[in-house]
């Protein structure tokens, strides 16, 4: 008779050297998956979302999602691109493209109003996985 089937052997943080390290990783993805599953219902159908990783949103909200404009964008490029989607999701981390935190929140200022936020724990200050955003009309 076979093994039943186990899942976690076959995603990157089975490998990773540093149980500790991966257990948080492994943690990071079920609670971000969560969450982006949950606020799909707070994005009106039809509405998109910018992101710094847009296929990770597309995929778990099944709403069009695509990349915010760069960070070096000057105020008015960024204004008018910022204009596309009402929705932000915004991840704690960088990526080569989009090397601040967050991103757009800090560009976003007082337009931003965040819907929903989900940590690692239960705790008001434990890190960041995601923040739903919506960005206020002019």
């Amino acid at each position: 008779m076979n093994a039943p089937y186990d899942g976690s052997k076959r995603i990157a943080e089975w490998f990773d050297d540093d149980r500790a390290q991966a257990r948080l990783q492994v943690i990071y993805h079920d609670r971000l998956i969560s969450h982006l599953k949950q606020t799909e219902r707070l994005i009106p159908s039809g509405a998109c979302v910018f992101s710094i990783k847009p296929t990770v949103v597309s995929l778990y909200q099944n709403r069009s999602s695509f990349i915010p404009p760069k960070v070096f964008e000057d105020d008015g490029k960024f204004a008018a691109g910022i204009k596309k989607c009402r929705y932000v999701y915004a991840l704690p981390f960088s990526s080569p493209s989009f090397n601040v935190p967050l991103y757009p929140l800090d560009r976003l200022g007082s337009k931003a109003k965040v819907i929903s936020t989900m940590r690692m724990d239960d705790s008001e200050d434990a890190p960041i996985v995601g923040s739903l955003i919506e960005i206020e009309p002019e």
